[in-house]
């Protein structure tokens, strides 16, 4: 499992936008988490938990909270995914990309497929920040 900082979650309505800042503060080690998954289990996808995110205790950083992400397969999405998950997972460049999906608060999902410019790409990040994950 990746770890996130909660701080970086929607707060109120979780809009498109809110969801696309959380993956650019946590590009870095999300895309060197989903390659190193990539290469132990294939094409897969980050799900991301927002009902689950633990703020830290009062008073503490927010090193002390967090949202877990968890990477699922395409053999799992393939069987209980949505349409669109399933589709961007299938045809993701690994390489480039990253597919996310948030389990919003409000029992929806909102899925990505997703490279951020000028931030590493996931095999890059792997090798930046592999003895961290």
């Amino acid at each position: 499992m990746a770890k996130f900082r909660p701080e970086d979650l929607p707060t109120g309505r979780e809009s498109r936008e809110s969801h696309i800042e959380f993956i650019r503060i946590n590009w870095p080690v999300a895309a060197a988490f989903a390659w190193q998954q990539y290469r132990q289990q294939g094409r897969g996808c980050i799900v991301i938990d927002v009902a689950q995110a633990k703020d830290p205790p009062p008073g503490e950083s927010h090193l002390f909270g967090e949202t877990l992400g968890a990477y699922i397969p395409y053999k799992i999405v393939r069987v209980t995914g949505d349409a669109d998950v399933k589709r961007m997972v299938k045809k993701y460049n690994p390489r480039l990309e990253v597919v996310f999906v948030f389990l919003r608060e409000d029992g929806g999902i909102s899925s990505y497929r997703l490279h951020i410019l000028n931030q590493p790409s996931p095999p890059e990040a792997y090798e930046e920040l592999k003895r961290e994950l």
